[in-house]
Formats: structure tokens, C-alpha cells, sequence
């Protein structure tokens, strides 16, 4: 008896082995290229809206429009190429507060006094 034990808990303790490697609680990180922080996102749209009802109530020139519409496009082209390998702290701050700068500069042009 002792002869079979040894190697079918040989075997048993070899075949558990991998199960037990693998951690607790194991959740799959998003797909690559996928935006880990949608609140970027989501203030670059809000700034949109802010710039495009500003054109339309006259408060912002077809030229002001234009460059902050740019800007805006560049914070986004940017947060899509530091998502590709997930977002660090660094690249976080940096984006926060390019988007920060931008919805100032859109408040402070869309308050300005025209002639």
C-alpha cells in the first residue's frame, strides 16, 4: 500500500502545483491601449461643449475656437499615446494639468469683453 501512495501523492502535489501559484483574487488588467482614467475624457468633452457654446453665443472668435479645439485634440492625442501601456503617475499629473490650463484659458477667453 505504501508502494502506490507515494507516487499518487507524488503525482497529486505536482499537479496542484500551479493551481496554488496563481494569486487570490486575480483580476485581468484592461485591455492594452484601453483609457485607464476616463475623467480626462470626460473634462475634455465638457470642455468641448463649454467652446462650442461659446461660439455660438459669440463670446469666442472662429480664431479662438480654432486653437483651443487644437489643444484639445493634442491633450487627447497625447492621453491616447500614454494609455497604450497604462498611464503612470507622472503622465496623469501632466495630463491634468494641461486639461486644467486649457479649461482656463477657454473660461478666461470666453469672458473677455468684445468690441
Amino acid at each position: 500500500m505504501r508502494l502506490v501512495a507515494v507516487p499518487i501523492l507524488t503525482v497529486a502535489f505536482f499537479v496542484a502545483m500551479p493551481a496554488s501559484a496563481q494569486g487570490w483574487g486575480y483580476s485581468p488588467s484592461p485591455m492594452p491601449g484601453a483609457p485607464r482614467d476616463t475623467s480626462i475624457g470626460r473634462q475634455l468633452g465638457k470642455i468641448r461643449n463649454d467652446t462650442n457654446a461659446g461660439r455660438r453665443s459669440g463670446q469666442l472668435t472662429r480664431r479662438e475656437t480654432r486653437a483651443l479645439r487644437r489643444e484639445r485634440a493634442s491633450i487627447g492625442a497625447l492621453q491616447a499615446r500614454y494609455s497604450r501601456d497604462g498611464l503612470s503617475d507622472s503622465e496623469k499629473a501632466e495630463l491634468q494639468t494641461r486639461v486644467e490650463i486649457l479649461h482656463a484659458n477657454t473660461v478666461a477667453r470666453r469672458s473677455q469683453q468684445r468690441k
